[in-house]
């Protein structure tokens, strides 16, 4: 199984006047935000196992995510009711880490808004509003995923692509500070500061595995930690 995450980030409607999160009497914050999009998306090969494995890992494979998938049922219906975690947790959220992981959730009523999924959430830990206060305001889905490899490079809407996503199923989506889906899924802040992110993000916040071990990584850093790695450990080996 390929476990991936993308991201997305909140509207600027999430937050009132003093750029604070509306919160409920009890602290809550209840929003209904955009957390993954269609189209191509930046991965290294080695996020992509053997599949890819006659590539550097450190290269990057374009994977086209269509519509009819990303939007189907089988993949909207995934979304409700899963955790939201701060940053990626190092493995898959189940009813036996929960309660370490999750500070709080997604609702029911997922829907379809242009080329985006929005979905409905209840973020509950004090300490995760105040991040998104301070300016932690992405979302990034974490999922299985099913693909197959395009070997004329090209989707079928023409797109330039080397994979295409035939299933996904989300497991949770994480709150964090930069990640490859870029400014679309964005909490709020939608202003002349996202120019700036635009320009330096295109594959921020990767995560990679190097012999079972998850890392992650910014796009600017990942090829030389990637051949880092992968060059001690041959040495040792030796």
């Amino acid at each position: 199984m390929i476990v991936l995450t993308d991201t997305i980030a909140l509207d600027a409607d999430a937050f009132d006047a003093s750029g604070k999160l509306p919160r409920t009497s009890d602290g809550y914050a209840v929003l209904d935000c955009p957390v993954a999009r269609s189209g191509i998306q930046e991965y290294l090969a080695a996020e992509l196992g053997e599949a890819f494995a006659d590539r550097a890992p450190s290269s990057v494979v374009r994977v086209y995510r269509p519509d009819d998938v990303i939007f189907g049922d089988a993949s909207l219906s995934s979304y409700a009711h899963k955790p939201l975690t701060n940053d990626h947790p190092p493995e898959q959220v189940t009813a036996d880490n929960w309660k370490k992981y999750a500070i709080g959730h997604t609702g029911d009523e997922v829907r379809v808004d242009g080329k985006r999924v929005r979905v409905p959430m209840l973020m509950a830990d004090g300490a995760a509003i105040r991040d998104v206060e301070l300016g932690k305001r992405e979302w990034s889905a974490g999922y299985s995923v099913s693909f197959d490899v395009l070997p004329n490079g090209i989707a079928p809407d023409g797109t330039v692509a080397d994979a295409i996503v035939t299933r996904q199923k989300i497991n949770h989506i994480a709150l964090v500070d930069k990640g490859r889906a870029g400014p679309d899924c964005r909490i709020g802040d939608n202003s002349a500061s996202d120019d700036a992110l635009k320009k330096d993000r295109r594959m921020a916040d990767i995560k990679i595995v190097v012999d079972g071990v998850p890392v992650t990584v910014g796009d600017a850093t990942a090829e030389a930690v990637v051949g880092k790695v992968i060059t001690a450990r041959d040495a040792a080996v030796e």
